[in-house]
């Protein structure tokens, strides 16, 4: 239980939280249009990360928690726009990475 104690600030950081959502969605959709997972899961995780930070940078990533910097709705925010990115990313992996 100690471990998952220590983890915990890391989970809290918005970068873990981005490859999180994106590490999720990114082998789904990589696999919806038959490519291979392991792909996908990397290119999640960079999609991710990188949604995360071109929302930071466009301000963006204030649209739903407001002006929150802690709390659930800035945990689903960043998850959320991990997804986004990981979800494209793996798409397009996805299609042009196909299993042989």
């Amino acid at each position: 239980m100690e471990y998952l104690e220590q983890l915990l600030p890391y989970l809290e950081m918005p970068i873990v939280q981005n490859a999180i959502g994106g590490g999720v969605l990114g082998p789904i959709l990589a696999r919806l249009v038959r490519g291979g997972s392991g792909t996908g899961f990397l290119t999640g995780v960079l999609g991710g990360i990188a949604a995360g930070y071109g929302a930071d940078m466009q301000g963006y990533s204030t649209l739903i928690s407001g002006e929150a910097t802690e709390g659930l709705m800035v945990t689903l925010q960043n998850l959320a726009e991990g997804a986004g990115g990981g979800g494209v990313l793996g798409l397009i992996s996805g299609i042009f990475l196909k299993r042989r």
